[in-house]
């Protein structure tokens, strides 16, 4: 989970909303999951990506692109 807060702050949150990267997924980090899911649908041609705050392959996918790794 650290790996996913690390990218999730890289990609959506303002310095002054970074998520704790503590590897715990609470309900900030489920949020910024669904902010970027819905930011990835509205953006990137992701239609297809749910919305549902699950860090699954398809969300994973999307991410990794968006932070250049």
């Amino acid at each position: 989970m650290v790996a996913l807060q690390i990218k999730l702050n890289q990609t959506i949150s303002p310095p002054a909303q970074r998520l704790v990267v503590d590897g715990s997924f609470g309900t900030k980090t489920t949020n910024a999951v669904k902010i970027f899911q819905q930011m990835v649908n509205d953006n990137t041609g992701y239609p297809n990506l749910r919305v549902d705050g699950v860090a699954g392959p398809a969300t994973w996918h999307a991410l990794l692109p968006a932070t250049d790794i």
